[in-house]
């Protein structure tokens, strides 16, 4: 298998669970302005929808969306819980793709007018909601789960995931200047996971 990814991207989730998972996976990096992988490919081809991740599977197909990717690749690894537990995981994936990643949209793309700061109390009510429903170390429990890494993107190993996809993003503040503080909590539990071995290119491509 393939990941296509770029740095910075939310593709650091699937990166994740294959590292957590031990799958073989290798890596291409997209430049998302030329839309050109590494191997000078022109990315439509791969993914018509142009962003990241896209993975290539080895019977040639390709599978895009975070939810699509994550869930595939915890199946394949075995990481996926049974029962009522999978809809949980599903709906936390959902909650996390369209409430809380999208959200950052105005942040990024420079919108005008207020749009930026109504975008802010958005992410901030959005991560209270998390806040208000973490009961153990995870959010699903005692666990890392395939949706703590992409709520965070910051897994162990750390400095070796950064490398390919770039610096983690800063801890979200409160209006009122104080922290999540058990949702920051999870972020440094995340990175503080040992790093599983990976008997493939998936560590060797990373710088």
């Amino acid at each position: 298998m393939k990941l296509y990814y770029a740095p910075g991207a939310c593709s650091l989730a699937s990166h994740i669970v294959a590292c957590e998972g031990g799958l073989k996976l290798a890596l291409e990096k997209v430049d998302l302005k030329e839309h050109r992988t590494e191997s000078g490919k022109d990315f439509y081809d791969v993914n018509p929808k142009g962003y990241v991740p896209a993975l290539a599977l080895d019977d040639g197909s390709v599978l895009t969306e975070n939810v699509a990717l994550l869930t595939y690749l915890g199946d394949t690894a075995d990481l996926t819980p049974k029962g009522m537990e999978r809809y949980r995981l599903l709906e936390w994936l959902a909650f996390i793709t369209s409430e809380i990643h999208k959200s950052f949209g105005p942040l990024f793309q420079g919108a005008p007018g207020d749009a930026p700061q109504k975008a802010r109390e958005k992410i901030i009510k959005r991560l209270g909601f998390i806040e208000e429903r973490l009961t153990g170390d995870y959010l699903m429990g005692a666990a890392l789960v395939r949706e703590d890494g992409h709520r965070h993107r910051r897994p162990a190993p750390a400095g070796r995931l950064q490398g390919a996809h770039g610096r983690p993003p800063r801890r979200p503040r409160r209006p009122d200047g104080g922290r999540h503080r058990l949702t920051c909590g999870m972020i440094t539990r995340c990175a503080a996971v040992p790093q599983r071995p990976v008997s493939s290119s998936a560590s060797a491509a990373l710088p």
